[in-house]
C-alpha cells in the first residue's frame, strides 16, 4: 500500500469534540485513535485554529506521529494547500480526511475504501468518457457529427478499428501496471 496521511479538521468551533463523554473518551480522542489505526499512516495532521489549539495540544501530550497546523481561519483552498504541503513534507502518497469531531470512524472500512481506490483508479480512468464519444444520445457526438456533415453509422463504421486498437492498449496497460503493482 502506498503512504498516507491522515488529516483531522478541527479549524472550526467544536462545541462538544473535548467532552468526556465516551467512557471518559471524547469525539476528538476518538477521531485521533482512528486516525492512528489507518495502515499505512505516515502521519497525522490536526489542522486547528485559535479557539481549539489549547485542547488538541492537551489531547495530544505525548502522541507521536502527530503535527498541528493552525490558522486564524480556514478556506477550502487554504485546507487543499495545506494537505499537499503535509503530503510533500512527509513523502505521503496521497492523504485521508475527516472531522475532528467525527468519533464513529473505522479504520478497518478506512483501510478497505482507500484499497479500492488504489487499485481501481486506473480502470476508471481509462473507461471514463468512452460513453461520451460512442452512444448516440451524446449530445457532444451528435452535434460534432451534424457540424462537419457526417452520418452517425458511417461515422461508427470507421471508428470501430480505433475503439478495438484503444482498447488493446488499455488492456495491455491495466495488465503492465497490476504487474508492476500500480
Amino acid at each position: 500500500m502506498k503512504s498516507l496521511l491522515t488529516v483531522l479538521f478541527a479549524g472550526n468551533p467544536l462545541p462538544h469534540a473535548f467532552d468526556p463523554v465516551f467512557g471518559g473518551a471524547s469525539a476528538f480522542d476518538r477521531a485521533l485513535a482512528w486516525a492512528h489505526g489507518v495502515s499505512g499512516s505516515v502521519q497525522t495532521v490536526i489542522f486547528t485554529d485559535d479557539t481549539n489549539r489549547a485542547q488538541a495540544e492537551k489531547a495530544l501530550s505525548g502522541k507521536k506521529n502527530v503535527s498541528l497546523v493552525q490558522h486564524a481561519s480556514w478556506t477550502n483552498a487554504l485546507v487543499a494547500k495545506e494537505i499537499v504541503a503535509a503530503c510533500t513534507a512527509h513523502k505521503a502518497d496521497f492523504a485521508v480526511f475527516a472531522w475532528a469531531d467525527l468519533p464513529f470512524l473505522n479504520a478497518a472500512l478506512t483501510k478497505e475504501l482507500i484499497e479500492t481506490h488504489t487499485n481501481y483508479i486506473a480502470e476508471y480512468t481509462f473507461a471514463d468518457g468512452y460513453t461520451n464519444v460512442l452512444f448516440p444520445t451524446s449530445p457532444v457526438l451528435l452535434i460534432s457529427l451534424s457540424m462537419i456533415g457526417v452520418d452517425y453509422f458511417k461515422w461508427v463504421k470507421k471508428s470501430v478499428p480505433l475503439f478495438v486498437v484503444n482498447l488493446a492498449l488499455v488492456i495491455g496497460l491495466i495488465a503492465l501496471g497490476i504487474v508492476l503493482g500500480y
